[in-house]
């Protein structure tokens, strides 16, 4: 299970704008990466990558397996892994539902204008659900974990190339 989130750590995140603001874009299917603009990466993007990603991971390995929603925030290598976490999920008629209750950028350390690291807490609720139902050992109420996010910019968009659960 560990592996299909993605973490073998406990998570913690703040969350810059309300969670009902998520929520709703999440509904509305708004997950698509941010815009790039000229020069660094700043801290309000960064934030905004964060909760994509955070939105699209909901979705690729939720209910519905929307999978194509990953290509919006990632590239390869970390594409073809939530791709593939996504597939196994299906394939053994499985799902996660996550709640992020909080996520906080903590420092974007930019590599010029088409490169950057962001490091951020999140907190999340995971649940695991087998053939419909859910299972309690695979879930976790409280996940707090940080991340370190490699990103780059690809036709002006950043888009998460790896990421490390530190």
């Amino acid at each position: 299970m560990r592996a299909l989130s993605g973490t073998s750590q406990p998570a913690v995140i703040t969350l810059e704008k309300p969670i009902t603001s998520l929520v709703q874009s999440i509904k509305e299917g708004s997950t698509t990466a941010p815009v790039a603009q000229p020069g660094p990466l700043d801290k309000e993007t960064a934030t905004k990558l964060v909760e994509t990603w955070q939105a699209a991971k909901s979705k690729a390995l939720g209910k519905t397996y929307e999978e194509n929603l990953l290509a919006e925030i990632l590239t390869d290598p970390a594409l073809s892994d939530w791709q593939r976490r996504s597939q196994e999920l299906k394939s053994s008629n499985s799902y996660l539902q996550y709640n992020t209750k909080s996520s906080e950028v903590d420092s974007v350390i930019p590599d010029g204008d088409s490169k950057a690291r962001i490091v951020a807490k999140i907190s999340e609720s995971r649940n695991y659900f087998n053939n419909g139902e859910l299972d309690s050992g695979g879930s976790t109420e409280d996940a707090r974990y940080t991340v370190e996010y490699n990103l780059i910019k690809k036709d002006d968009k950043w888009l998460i190339r790896e990421m490390l659960v530190l």
